[in-house]
């Protein structure tokens, strides 16, 4: 869809990758992320048809059991959005037995308006360098070193936030289990939630020994 805040255009393309409940392994998903995302990202930046990407893991969005790779596509200044769809959708049908099925949608308006449009130029840049950080995660032929792990990276942005980072991560524990609960405040279910997963991971880390920051 093609999008116009302030002199600002955008046209997105959005495909729906999703993977049915029994099919959703760690392995399969990695197969075609590096496969299709990281793929067509690749030739995509190449013929210099996209001004930015990025992915994310949703609840499927036809709501059946399972999940989906969100990949979004921000097509560059005369482009067709025609042209980038051949070119993912053809990939795709190159993995067609890993997955469920996909959906291609041109209805991604962008999120200028949540986040400014200032902070939306800045969010997008966000969100395409941590997809690029956690493909390059994913790959196993790329140089990274003991550092480059997701609990360095983020204690990193907190730090720069000056953020109390206990407050912080007990917080969005309680926050994350009222949003996997559907729940609009903190109730019982929800508190019972987030002591379970808090005992879970002491349980976990318990004697062994830990990588401090």
């Amino acid at each position: 869809m093609i999008i116009e805040i302030e002199n600002m255009t955008e046209k997105w393309l959005e495909v729906h990758i999703l993977f049915p409940q029994h099919q959703a392994s760690s392995r399969t998903i990695k197969t075609v992320l590096l496969g299709v995302v990281k793929h067509c990202v690749h030739e995509l930046r190449r013929k210099e048809l996209i001004k930015t990407y990025h992915y994310f893991f949703e609840r499927r969005v036809d709501e059946k059991p399972g999940v989906e790779v969100l990949f979004r596509v921000e097509a560059g200044e005369n482009v067709s959005l025609d042209e980038i769809k051949d070119l993912i959708t053809q990939r795709i049908e190159e993995f067609r037995d890993l997955i469920d099925d996909y959906i291609v949608s041109e209805s991604y308006e962008g999120e200028a308006e949540g986040y400014g449009k200032d902070g939306w130029l800045l969010a997008k840049k966000f969100f395409e360098i941590g997809s690029d950080i956690a493909l390059a995660m994913y790959s196993e032929d790329l140089e990274k070193g003991e550092k480059f792990i997701p609990d360095k990276l983020i204690h990193c942005f907190l730090n720069q936030l000056a953020i109390d980072e206990e407050r912080f991560y007990a917080r969005r524990l309680v926050e994350r289990c009222a949003t996997m609960l559907r729940a609009g405040s903190v109730t019982q279910e929800v508190a019972e939630r987030a002591r379970k997963k808090l005992e879970e991971a002491i349980r976990e880390m318990e004697g062994r020994p830990l990588r401090l920051l």
